[in-house]
């Protein structure tokens, strides 16, 4: 097995910054949901979205350099980094093995923003959705009409009221 350490270290580093653009967008996204800046948000997703087409990218050049390098084009066992580094001298391997870590980490930090973000859209959209219960609510109570409790909505106000 031959792989390109140079090609790999790049495309790794490469990957590395990538990923910490899109940890970058997804704490910037956290602050404009708080926010609730609309606006602001549909950049973040326009940005995250342009950025995973790259981190798609770089993940193809990686697989394909390791693919490469190896000896058959479909290997009994599967090809991975590790696998890899274990043909490299000593410090390269070692550096490999950094970057790994270091991507592994961010996309660890990324993985905990992104449901910290859904979590907090949720609230917000449970939030609308209450307000928008109490300005349009889908059933017309009147005097004849008894109160629906187990109402998808919750209500501020029931039908006695």
């Amino acid at each position: 097995m031959k792989v390109d350490a140079v090609a790999l270290i790049d495309v790794l580093k490469n990957e590395k910054e990538a990923y910490q653009e899109l940890l970058d967008l997804a704490q910037t996204e956290t602050e404009l949901i708080i926010e609730g800046n609309v606006e602001g948000l549909l950049d973040v997703v326009r940005a995250t979205e342009h950025l995973m087409f790259a981190v798609r990218d770089l993940e193809d050049r990686r697989l394909a350099l390791i693919y490469k390098g190896s000896d058959l084009n479909f290997p009994q066992q599967p090809v991975n980094l590790s696998l890899v580094t274990k043909t490299f001298d000593a410090q390269i391997a070692n550096e490999v093995r950094l970057l790994k870590d270091k991507i592994l980490s961010i996309v660890k930090d990324l993985s905990e923003t992104n449901q910290t973000n859904t979590g907090l859209l949720k609230r917000k959209i449970s939030y609308a959705d209450f307000m928008l219960g109490l300005l349009f609510p889908d059933d017309n109570p009147t005097y004849g009409n008894k109160p629906n409790p187990q109402s998808s909505y919750p209500k501020l106000f029931d039908g006695r009221a």
